[in-house]
């Protein structure tokens, strides 16, 4: 959420080449970072008996990895430049380089800290980075810096994440390690990493498509309003996930148990997550005229668009992987990633054909299909019934068409006048529309109804909140 607001104050003083810039710069980094992982951190997570050496042998082989991808990056910023007619990248990777190996550390003490389950440290570390992020680059980008103040802002955050971590979790390397183990090591990271690899090259492939084939303000438009409308349902789902997570724990292989958590996450992701994306998409004008400024209102459609892709994934996509995982199914992981890396560039270079608006319908058709994909496979591998699947999400569906119908009908009444007029006016759709779909949820699924406030009382510290409607 802190993303989002970032990202809402840096629109309103930076370009949109400016962040398709950065968008691009992003884009070679993660690809970048993977090759350069090697899948070390889930080696060092994983492994059941650690030895120093064997954590040595992964410090060692880190630092060489990471500074070869530093390497690699700054001696292809030019090119990479070149092909995408863009010069300010050149100098954007040349910096980014820097990251990388702070990235590098920052993963393996991260790593240190997942083994001695300081699950709460790191996420308030992250958080502060966050916060890091924001003020160098709000900072930096108000003297007029522009893309540069995004790429400074990242810097800034990862040297501070890492020396938090070297604290919380000092450690310093004994030896170089061994061959053994560094090969050992590697043997057990190089399939996780090639996996990670294709789907992240897969993941950043529409942003390298838009980068090339289209305008630089349609790509820093895209990466804008992908932010927007994914941050939020990727916390929700996660937080799902997390309500969810004792189920999983102690489940103990129970195939019954698990199956039992999945249909009640399901329920409870379209309940939470569908409708936040609607609402960004019903009222993505006056929100992005208010917030944004009128100069990103090209962006209205591929908001819309991409609002759609978010509660396509609320739809079970955020916890599929949980159940994956709890079901000892490793053999899906392969399968999902061949699907992903073979049809998403196909559905966004067929959707590049109609300008980015059709990009981002190229994303959705991919997280529809994706997402009956996947759940054809837990019927497949798990015998999960995908009529049930259509049963659980059909009334969350209903509620929210029946929200949609209120959206489309308030949001006629907001024209692009005052700011003052507009934010109130818009706030007070977003209300009137959201009190209407609790009252559907309130009397159609009293259930998991109950259930969600029980467990946001507890998340907010308060002992009543609602008695009901």
């Amino acid at each position: 959420m802190l993303l989002v607001i970032m990202s809402i104050v840096l629109a309103r003083i930076l370009l949109p080449d400016d962040f398709a810039a950065v968008a691009l710069v992003m884009a070679v980094l993660a690809v970048i970072e993977v090759i350069s992982q090697m899948g070390m951190s889930v080696a060092l997570i994983q492994k059941q008996n650690i030895t120093n050496s064997m954590i040595d042998s992964v410090f060692s082989i880190t630092l060489v990895l990471f500074l070869f991808g530093s390497l690699t990056l700054f001696l292809i910023s030019n090119p990479i430049s070149v092909y995408f007619e863009l010069p300010l990248l050149s100098p954007l990777i040349k910096l980014t380089a820097i990251t990388v190996i702070v990235n590098g550390f920052i993963s393996f003490y991260r790593s240190l800290l997942l083994r001695d389950m300081r699950y709460q440290v790191i996420s308030i570390t992250e958080f502060f980075s966050s916060i890091v992020y924001g003020v160098i680059a709000v900072l930096i980008g108000l003297r007029g810096y522009g893309a540069y103040s995004i790429i400074w802002g990242h810097i800034g955050a990862a040297v501070s994440t890492l020396l938090i971590f070297i604290i919380l979790r000092p450690y310093i390397p004994e030896s170089l390690g061994t061959i053994r183990h560094m090969v050992d090591m590697m043997k057990f990271g190089l399939w996780v990493s090639l996996g990670r690899l294709l789907d992240t090259a897969s993941g950043q492939f529409d942003r390298f498509l838009i980068g090339k084939v289209l305008s630089a303000q349609a790509l820093g438009g895209y990466y804008l309003a992908q932010r927007m409308t994914t941050t939020i349902p990727v916390l929700i789902t996660g937080a799902v996930d997390q309500v969810l997570l004792p189920i999983y724990s102690n489940a103990k292989n129970d195939p019954q148990i698990i199956e039992r958590g999945y249909w009640k996450g399901l329920r409870y992701s379209a309940i939470l997550v569908v409708p936040v994306c609607l609402l960004i998409a019903l009222y993505a004008r006056p929100l992005i005229w208010v917030f944004l400024g009128e100069r990103w209102l090209f962006i209205v459609p591929v908001v819309r668009i991409l609002s759609l892709f978010g509660a396509i994934h609320g739809l079970g996509g955020g916890i599929f992987a949980s159940v994956v995982y709890a079901s000892g199914v490793p053999q899906l992981n392969p399968v999902i990633s061949g699907f992903r890396i073979i049809f998403l560039p196909i559905c966004v270079l067929v959707g590049s054909r109609w300008d980015i608006e059709g990009v981002a319908w190229g994303l959705v058709c991919f997280g529809l299909a994706g997402r009956l994909f996947n759940q054809w496979l837990l019927t497949y591998y798990l015998s999960y019934d995908f009529i049930r699947f259509l049963k659980m999400i059909a009334l969350p569906v209903v509620a929210n068409f029946c929200m949609v119908i209120v959206g489309i009908f308030l949001q006629s009444f907001i024209s692009l006048t005052s700011l003052i007029s507009v934010l109130t006016l818009t706030i007070g759709c977003c209300i009137t529309t959201l009190f209407i779909y609790i009252l559907i949820c309130r009397y159609t699924m009293n259930e998991e109804y109950q259930f969600i406030i029980r467990n946001f009382q507890k998340t907010v510290g308060i002992k009543r909140l609602y008695n009901g409607c």
